[in-house]
């Protein structure tokens, strides 16, 4: 309930209003999930950012790489999907964020992704009668491993 007076007129006020209810919550939390954990150089993993609770609607995803990052992905770093999903190839440590209206309003952080290169021997055995001379073939798959921020 509240009340109001003029500047000028210390005895005169406005009757109380009515009573309301404020409520306060706390900022919602962004979930970042990976289409998979293994991926072939060359390839991408698709990452997805979503609010939660899933029912929001109308937030708009920002990505960052790399811990101490507060610019935000561009087009030039990822190729964006709709809903909340962006498609990299490149080492780092990934996260989002939600944000809605104007001004914005930002959820927290979500946990962060790191996506590595690791170096692994594949076998090169249905391709001996093709190679000649070569020592060896290496591939390297990229993982994909979840970190708690």
């Amino acid at each position: 309930m509240c009340k109001s007076r003029r500047r000028d007129d210390s005895y005169s006020s406005t009757e109380w209003s009515e009573a309301f209810t404020l409520s306060v919550s706390n900022q919602p939390k962004t979930q970042i999930t990976s289409d998979m954990r293994d991926i072939p150089v060359g390839g991408s993993v698709t990452l997805t950012c979503s609010v939660n609770p899933l029912s929001s609607s109308g937030w708009k995803y920002y990505w960052y790489r790399d811990e101490n990052s507060s610019e935000p992905l561009t087009t030039q770093d990822a190729v964006f999907h709709s809903n909340g999903q962006i498609s990299v190839s490149q080492e780092g440590l990934y996260r989002c964020r939600g944000g809605r209206g104007n001004p914005v309003y930002y959820t927290e952080d979500s946990q962060s992704v790191r996506i590595d290169h690791r170096g692994d021997k594949i076998s090169t055995t249905s391709l001996r009668h093709f190679l000649t001379n070569s020592p060896s073939l290496y591939g390297f798959l990229a993982r994909a491993t979840f970190q708690a921020s």
